[in-house]
């Protein structure tokens, strides 16, 4: 898959840190927030990112199904990173509580799966 990031502002994404849009010439592109992305940390940012790339992997504009893939992405390759992707999408403002909530009891599933303690 051939992918690119391009950075915009407010003026194009909002208070949104990252979307991912199909280019005319079918490649993938990144789209991110020079404006909120930043403010994530490094762990969160590569949720959101994972989180958009799960939309174009898996054809869904779904944020939930986005939420399960970036999981499966980044579970477990640094400390906290559950924690972390609980915060990254809470922390995004105009986020259903419901979405939130989703995603920590799949966060908790994960790591009673793996660990046998809680986040």
């Amino acid at each position: 898959m051939k992918a690119s990031v391009r950075i915009v502002g407010r003026a194009e994404l909002g208070e949104c840190p990252a979307a991912v849009v199909i280019d005319e010439d079918g490649s993938t592109v990144f789209v991110t927030n020079r404006d909120t992305f930043p403010k994530f940390t490094r762990q969160q940012q590569m949720f959101i990112l994972a989180h958009e790339l799960g939309h174009r992997l898996t054809g869904s504009a779904d944020e939930q199904v986005a939420d399960a893939f970036a999981l499966g992405l980044t579970a477990g390759r640094q400390r906290r990173s559950l924690k972390s992707a609980v915060s990254a999408v809470a922390s995004m403002g105009a986020v259903p509580a419901s979405r939130v909530e989703a995603l920590y009891k799949l966060c908790l599933r994960i790591d009673r799966k793996h660990t046998n303690r809680t986040i």
